[in-house]
């Protein structure tokens, strides 16, 4: 698992608890707060995401190599 969504928090709390074996919500708050084991930040398309925090810097890479889309075009 790279990265979970995380625009609403209670969420990714869920997300991630239940692909660990024994996971609660609260061993999620506890990773993001307390250990900092996991960041909150902006992921793809510019949405909130859980990381890893020893993986941060490969994903804000990652994100970088990426172009910015580009604007629609004008409409007639």
């Amino acid at each position: 698992m790279a990265g979970t969504h995380a625009q609403v928090l209670s969420a990714a709390e869920l997300a991630i608890g239940l692909r660990l074996s024994g996971g609660a919500r609260v061993d999620v708050r506890e990773a993001l707060w307390s250990e900092q084991s996991l960041v909150k930040t902006f992921g793809q398309r510019g949405t909130v995401h859980l990381f890893p925090t020893r993986d941060l810097p490969l994903w804000v890479a990652t994100f970088r190599a990426v172009p910015e889309p580009k604007a629609s075009p004008p409409g007639p």
